[in-house]
């Protein structure tokens, strides 16, 4: 056909981030798991005026709105409950999280972009070539013009 075939960069972004969390997972999880005990019906109801949100597997921004969500409710979370001190997370996991959280802008930016009507190819690649300096782990799944 000679035509170059063009994949979805979204697809692709999201394959790179699900890569790049990753290296997150116990972190994540670690809260995964605050939040599950924070749904137990004492902590629940203590606050019940602050939804808590579990992470789904398969989107990254439910990880991303879980992990924000614990930062917000860090400052309502009990301090005195042996139960709940075991699982809370350490200083340099929280510290590694927010990190997370700063990074993950630039991507949650481009990927709306990317969504949008009217977008050229050139504009995908500029962001995309934006993302890959910034983060070179990103390199394996959106460095896809290089090929054809």
């Amino acid at each position: 056909m000679g035509a170059p075939l063009v994949g979805c960069a979204s697809h692709r972004l999201n394959l790179a981030v699900q890569t790049h969390l990753s290296s997150y997972d116990e972190d994540v999880a670690q809260i995964q798991t605050l939040m599950r005990k924070m749904k137990t019906l004492n902590l629940a109801a203590a606050l019940r005026f602050n939804t808590l949100l579990l992470r789904q597997d398969t989107r990254w921004g439910s990880t991303d709105r879980m992990v924000e969500r614990y930062f917000w409710l860090s400052e309502f979370l009990p301090d005195d409950d042996d139960e709940t001190a075991d699982i809370m997370p350490s200083s340099r996991a929280v510290k590694r999280l927010k990190t997370l959280m700063v990074e993950r802008t630039r991507v949650k930016n481009v990927n709306k972009a990317l969504q949008k009507d009217g977008i050229t190819m050139l504009d995908t690649r500029v962001w995309v070539d934006g993302l890959i300096e910034v983060e070179p782990s990103f390199k394996h799944y959106l460095e896809f013009w290089r090929s054809s």
